[in-house]
């Protein structure tokens, strides 16, 4: 996963869709060319095979579309629900957030589920550049609902 801290723009994470984990590194210069086109916009990025549910959740938000591996998915999300979400956990964990206890990896377990939650799809392609495009047309969209 590439991600960096939030700084209140992002409004997109993307799932690259890729046949092989093991090939993964063949695959970098293509997510590195969506990251570097909209890295204001962008949060994250994870590389992940086509699982049933992953494709059960394309087909289901595009009906008609043939999903097809690489591939890219945009999802969409919302800074105020992530900041819900690890205050929820922050409170479910409460005595640890006192002591400082609370691991790193639940902060980033609640971020990932936030930013990658299939609830969230809003564009699918196979092609990194529309992808890119749909993300910097769209992005302005978001900022004003603000």
């Amino acid at each position: 996963m590439t991600s960096r801290q939030l700084t209140g723009k992002e409004k997109f994470s993307v799932i690259y869709i890729i046949e092989n984990m093991k090939e993964n590194d063949k695959f970098d210069e293509t997510a590195e060319k969506v990251l570097m086109a909209a890295p204001y916009e962008v949060h994250s990025l994870i590389y992940e095979t086509l699982s049933d549910a992953l494709k059960n959740a394309i087909v289901k938000k595009f009906p008609d579309v043939d999903v097809t591996v690489p591939s890219f998915v945009v999802l969409h999300f919302d800074i105020a629900t992530l900041k819900r979400a690890v205050k929820e956990m922050e409170k479910k964990h409460k005595w640890k957030k006192l002591f400082g206890r609370i691991d790193d990896n639940k902060y980033f377990q609640v971020e990932h589920d936030v930013l990658f939650s299939y609830e969230n799809i809003v564009h699918y392609s196979d092609n990194a550049d529309d992808a890119i495009s749909y993300i910097l047309e769209h992005v302005e969209a978001y900022i004003e609902e603000q």
